[in-house]
């Protein structure tokens, strides 16, 4: 699944075509940095021509053919250049974690990688050194002018890098681990007794740092920053947000299943159970495809939050499925999934019939829970309300 050399010197390429003019302007000094990017498709095409761009082709056939998903993502250098050994991390051993892991993995090697080209004369990831890494530590950690991170976030960083590194080694594309290892003492029967850990780890970090967010206070931040009312409990004129009933569901949902948004976000309608009248939660299965950790468990719905997720399937869900029949929008889906039959939700994929439970995150529709969450916040702060926690 790695990409060819064809595709890697089309993306070096096309960062530095006509096509392409911040990158133009920018690719000698490099001073872009290191960027993060996702993978898309139904991109456009630029309007201006470029042979660089035509030289590749289908993008979104070539994704299909390497059974690469929405969302994957890849990392360019300061100059532009798709590294083609240090971005197949994602398209091969990282394939088949969720999106959100992933993008936090990728952020997290920037942020290595950044400091290598800043700060150690823009040297290579594949011959870091021991002295590297202590640079890197010191500047995260304790440097007067450096970030100065929490001890658990640069915990967080040595294990997402140093898991890089062991599969590079292994691969061939470094010689050595810049991360120092020790062999585990944990006593977690699960774990191998050989098994090493990054030395560069703390274990300093907070155990037990637990914030409770009392009902009162959590219905007020969804009244006012999700609902669109005031503190005081009125409706907030001002207020321009759309789909609450649906925003307010999927919080309720959240705090209630105590599901990651990553999972409930991914549950499809045929994974919600159906409401029962006496019955105070109704019980659901969390598919291993979307769970984290391939986690599959029992997930039980109070029938109040449940309520509000099927009343917003019945109106406005089904009004915005009608209208985007008459616009056609489902008519330019590329390769649609279509289920037939309710009672035996299979789709056909390569020819061959697959139970949705089988589908994984980047394979399902998506609801935009990420912004929804942002949004309710920022209302939450502009209206001075202060945020108790015990």
């Amino acid at each position: 699944m790695a990409a060819p050399a064809a595709y890697a010197s089309f993306l070096m390429r096309v960062r530095t075509c006509p096509c392409y003019v911040p990158a133009v302007q920018n690719r000698l000094t490099g001073v872009l940095g290191w960027r993060v990017f996702f993978t898309r498709r139904g991109l456009p095409w630029p309007k201006t021509g470029c042979d660089v761009v035509a030289e590749l082709g289908d993008l979104d056939e070539w994704l299909d053919e390497r059974r690469i998903g929405d969302g994957s993502p890849y990392l360019l250098d300061p100059l532009g250049r798709y590294d083609v050994d240090l971005n197949d991390y994602f398209v091969t051993e990282l394939a088949n974690e969720p999106v959100t892991t992933q993008e936090a993995v990728a952020y997290d090697l920037k942020r290595f990688l950044k400091f290598l080209w800043d700060n150690r004369g823009r040297r290579s990831w594949k011959v870091a050194t021991a002295e590297d890494r202590a640079a890197f530590k010191h500047w995260r950690v304790t440097d007067i002018v450096g970030p100065r991170v929490e001890l658990t976030t640069w915990d967080r960083e040595v294990a997402t890098v140093n898991q890089f590194y062991r599969w590079a080694v292994r691969k061939g594309h470094a010689a050595w681990n810049p991360f120092l290892l020790r062999t585990s003492r944990s006593r977690d029967p699960r774990r191998a007794t050989d098994a090493e850990t990054p030395a560069e780890a703390s274990h300093q970090g907070p155990r037990n740092d637990i914030e409770w967010l009392p009902p009162a206070i959590y219905l007020q931040w969804r009244d006012v920053g999700v609902r669109g009312f005031t503190v005081e409990g009125l409706s907030d004129r001002s207020f321009r947000g759309r789909f609450a009933s649906r925003n307010a569901a999927y919080t309720d949902t959240k705090i209630r299943t105590g599901l990651r948004p990553a999972e409930q976000t991914s549950l499809s309608l045929f994974e919600l159970p159906e409401m029962v009248p006496g019955l105070l939660n109704q019980r659901s299965w969390l598919p291993k495809t979307i769970a984290k950790g391939g986690s599959a468990r029992r997930i039980y719905f109070p029938a109040s939050a449940l309520k509000d997720v099927w009343d917003y399937v019945d109106t406005d869900r089904a009004e915005a499925v009608e209208a985007a029949r008459d616009a056609g929008v489902y008519g330019r889906i590329r390769n649609p999934l279509i289920i037939t039959d309710r009672r035996r939700p299979v789709v056909m994929v390569d020819g061959q019939r697959l139970p949705i439970a089988k589908l994984k995150h980047d394979e399902r529709t998506v609801l935009p829970w990420k912004n929804s969450i942002e949004r309710a916040s920022s209302r939450w702060r502009q209206r001075r309300v202060k945020l108790s926690v015990f």
